[in-house]
């Protein structure tokens, strides 16, 4: 009798898989890279504009419409959860714990969801929210202090970060939710081999095409330069969202270029001995040591 998988096994190989799909395309990301910056000039305004070959026209619209409006309205949360409950007809606890997150950050994710699906086309536009200086310069200061903690409590309840291309978290779990993540920021990734590794690093605020980001400098082999980009979203006064580019070459050597900076960058996934294996970090904190980060 076949023993059914674990939700850690199909984890494991749903990692996996995706880390060698992401391998096999390393020789052709710079070329897609600029090809989808040339497509996005080209795409018609509105998406329902956009022809879909052998499906109905207008309900191959109604789903492209209905599809944009979730991706760019809503946040990552946002969007699992009025997914969650209103097509897959979850409770709030399933959602909750299938997010890593609690009850009432499901609820207001799902207050804050509908009523931006609810918004009319041009406030939907107006009112994404984009973090205020004071709140990224609050970030760079608990990075500096090496303040975990305090990183975690800049965190909306439920919200997310993501290392864009490579991980994504979500909700308190210290050992895979945002934790970790700041765990990762503020201490870097000293399981990872040495040719990885850089003596000391830096964050400043900086406005690349009218936005604030935050961008993180490192010195390695006594030149520093540029390795990180992240952009933040605010909600009620926190961080509701962290989008980290440090696997995004061609993203942060545009961003380099536009600050006259030199980058440091290469990687599209994070390291690892094989496709979804992982270095053990003997410094990260285990079992009941992790809610101290």
């Amino acid at each position: 009798m076949v023993e059914p998988d674990t939700p850690e096994t199909l984890r494991n190989d749903l990692q996996s898989a995706w880390h060698r799909y992401i391998d096999m395309l390393v020789p052709l990301r710079p070329a897609l890279y600029g090809y989808c910056q040339r497509e996005a000039r080209d795409l018609p305004a509105h998406p329902a504009a956009l022809p879909a070959a052998g499906a109905d026209p207008e309900t191959s619209a109604h789903v492209r419409d209905a599809g944009s409006r979730l991706l760019q309205r809503l946040s990552p949360q946002e969007c699992a959860a009025v997914l969650l409950k209103e097509v897959f007809d979850m409770t709030l606890e399933e959602i909750a714990e299938l997010l890593s997150t609690t009850t009432g950050a499901v609820k207001a994710a799902l207050h804050r969801g509908r009523g931006r699906l609810r918004e009319p086309e041009g406030l939907a536009a107006s009112r994404r929210p984009l973090p205020s200086p004071e709140l990224i310069d609050r970030f760079i200061e608990r990075v500096g202090a090496n303040d975990v903690k305090g990183l975690v409590a800049l965190m909306l309840e439920g919200g997310s970060a993501e290392n864009v291309g490579n991980s994504f978290h979500i909700g308190t779990d210290p050992s895979e939710g945002t934790p970790r993540f700041l765990y990762k920021v503020v201490h870097g990734h000293r399981e990872w081999p040495p040719e990885f590794q850089w003596e000391r690093g830096r964050v400043e605020r900086v406005e690349v095409e009218g936005e604030l980001v935050a961008a993180f400098f490192v010195t390695h082999k006594e030149r520093e330069r540029l390795t990180v980009v992240m952009r933040f979203e605010e909600q009620e006064g926190r961080i509701a969202r962290i989008r980290a580019y440090g696997f995004c070459p061609e993203t942060i050597r545009a961003v380099g270029e536009a600050l006259g900076v030199p980058v440091l960058t290469g990687l599209y996934r994070a390291p690892t001995p094989a496709p979804g294996a992982r270095w053990v970090d003997p410094d990260f904190p285990r079992g009941s040591d992790a809610e101290q980060v």
